[in-house]
């Protein structure tokens, strides 16, 4: 095969026998070289190098894809983070308002029974009294309260008279 390389450009690169002088002086390149060319250690290195850049440009493809991926993970586990963290804040709020509520209630309950146990000095001063059982039905945290402030206010007229 070497020789048939070497034959082919040889004919390719040699003037015709039946060329004029002016032709004779326009110097084509000669391809006698490209058949050693061919045959010699040069062509796989230039192969070796295109399949070099192939594969280099073949990493910088996945470096690529990888890194949008990274940082399209990297976007999804943040957005994560923060529905985690914002479910928490709302769980701690949660919490919070209940402990207020719950703290209210006591509060409420606090002052009830002072003013159960008290009925009979507030007794004394009827309106008062009313006035004071009205303002704590008006904070009472649910119905159930509401009607205990009702009854203590029916025991403070049964025991101290008409209203005012």
């Amino acid at each position: 095969m070497h020789q048939v390389l070497r034959t082919l450009v040889a004919a390719v690169s040699t003037p015709s026998p039946s060329a004029t002088a002016a032709e004779a002086t326009v110097s084509f390149p000669s391809w006698a070289w490209f058949g050693d060319f061919l045959t010699s250690p040069a062509i796989a290195g230039i192969a070796a190098l295109v399949a070099a850049i192939i594969a280099f440009k073949g990493i910088q493809a996945r470096i690529a894809f990888d890194r949008t991926e990274a940082e399209t993970n990297r976007a999804a586990d943040k957005a994560a983070a923060d529905a985690l963290r914002l479910a928490q804040v709302d769980d701690a709020n949660a919490l919070r308002e209940q402990e207020i509520t719950d703290r209210a209630a006591a509060h409420w309950w606090d002052m009830y029974q002072w003013a159960i146990a008290h009925l009979d000095e507030l007794v004394k001063d009827v309106g008062t009294g009313q006035a004071l059982l009205r303002a704590l039905a008006l904070q009472a945290p649910g119905k159930a309260e509401r009607k205990l402030v009702l009854v203590a206010i029916d025991m403070l007229l049964a025991r101290g008279g008409s209203t005012p």
